[in-house]
């Protein structure tokens, strides 16, 4: 038998193969072969979806199942090239919703549809939650998350909408609890701003909820921002009323805090120095010992003064005291007599220089306390009697004849004594004599 070599003539054999690729090649061109091309993201188009929303329900796609990855297109080469992803379309008819909330995805091409043979998706089937529909309506609350300039605070601020309606499906509606305007852009201002802000819905345990299946009417809302000037000023109180017989009011009143910051336009605040709680809300009648109360101020404020400290709760603490009055005799001798303003050319001195006078003063028992006998000064003034008694011409008028006699005359004494204290009347014997 002859053997056959395969090795002989490989230079021919090889050209041969070229030849026959190329060969082969056209022939493919010429025959316009079956080719498939891929197309990626693209979106489904949801049809009839009234047949959910007029049964007052919603609907919501899941897992993103609305956006086919992959959708491959087979047809002829010629043809599937001319193709784009713009060509591609994806329905799902939700009229052929399914038991389980499913709907099958329909695909086809804009362009040349007719000459595909085939369209395929990554997945076929779009997955839905259904649900009522729940609408709820709440008042819109604003919150301040921002700091004005140093030494102002942002007034009572206002929207042009206090009302929002929130729409969506029961499960999420449900856990909406409170719509709030943030404002967040308020840094170093001093005078009023307005701006718009979107609404933000937030669940009872102050968690934001975003969620794109929820409506809000209005979504944004315009916000006015007043910029209020503060200032300290003192605390001032009045009282009304008398104590119980026996007892008075010292005068001593203290308000805790004895400051406040009150806030304002800067015209209104120019004339303000002090907040004074009126007498009438301070009425001391028949009181025995201090009088203790807290008061609100608020209501006391000048109009357009508002208080400008958050952590302030508009309280005040009033102490009016009262203390009990007291009566106690004092020992007046020579040693706290003083003789002033004796005529000229007379001289005078004591009637009785070993008797005691007694003398009662009366006032507040913590002053009276303060008192001793040897801190009383007494004085007898000679010429301002014997001008009262019309002995002696008034200061500064002049008599031809002055009547003063030598003798013993009874004259009163005046006690220096503190202030709120009083005294009796006390008097002194004197004897006048007409010097040589």
């Amino acid at each position: 038998m002859k053997k056959f070599d395969l090795t002989r003539n490989w230079g021919l054999k090889l050209a041969s193969f070229i030849v026959a690729f190329f060969i082969w090649l056209a022939v493919v061109n010429i025959n316009d072969p079956q080719t498939s091309q891929p197309f990626h993201n693209i979106q489904v188009k949801l049809q009839n979806t009234s047949i959910i929303t007029d049964q007052n329900m919603v609907y919501e796609v899941l897992d993103h199942s609305d956006v086919i990855t992959t959708v491959t297109v087979y047809g002829p080469r010629s043809v599937v090239d001319e193709l784009s992803a713009e060509n591609i379309v994806a329905t799902a008819n939700l009229e052929e919703l399914s038991s389980l909330n499913t709907v099958s995805v329909t695909f086809y091409s804009t362009k040349n549809n007719s000459e595909l043979t085939n369209i395929k998706g990554s997945s076929d089937t779009v997955k839905l939650n259904i649900e009522n529909k729940k609408t709820i309506q709440l008042v819109l609350k604003t919150e301040i998350d921002s700091n004005v300039a140093d030494g102002y605070i942002v007034g009572d601020v206002s929207t042009d909408q206090n009302l929002i309606r929130i729409s969506g499906p029961e499960s999420v509606v449900s856990q909406v609890t409170k719509a709030v305007a943030v404002v967040d852009n308020l840094d170093g201002f001093s005078s009023d701003i307005a701006t718009n802000v979107d609404v933000r819905l937030f669940d009872e345990e102050g968690n934001e909820i975003n969620d794109a299946s929820l409506t809000k009417t209005p979504s944004t809302v315009l916000v006015n921002v007043p910029i209020l000037e503060t200032k300290t000023v003192d605390m001032l109180a009045e009282v009304s009323g008398t104590p119980a017989d026996g007892y008075m009011a010292t005068g001593d009143i203290t308000i805790e805090p004895a400051t406040v910051v009150v806030a304002g336009k800067s015209s209104v605040l120019r004339n303000i120095s002090a907040i004074t709680i009126p007498e009438d809300a301070l009425n001391i009648t028949g009181q025995k010992e201090d009088m203790i109360s807290t008061l609100g101020i608020k209501n006391y404020l000048p109009d357009g003064v508002v208080l400008g400290d958050p952590s302030f709760d508009g309280k005040v603490t009033v102490t009016v005291s009262i203390g009990q009055i007291v009566t106690e005799d004092f020992a007046l001798s020579e040693d706290n007599i003083s003789i002033q303003n004796v005529p000229q050319g007379y001289v005078a001195e004591l009637a009785d220089p070993d008797e005691e006078l007694t003398y009662s003063i009366t006032g507040l028992a913590t002053q009276v306390n303060g008192v001793s006998r040897n801190n009383l000064t007494a004085v007898a003034d000679i010429t301002d009697y014997l001008r009262d008694a019309g002995y002696m011409p008034a200061e500064g008028e002049e008599q031809e004849e002055v009547n003063i006699r030598e003798g013993t005359y009874t004259v009163p004494l005046t006690v220096t004594l503190p202030e709120g204290l009083s005294g009796t009347s006390v008097h002194v014997r004197i004897i006048l004599t007409k010097t040589e």
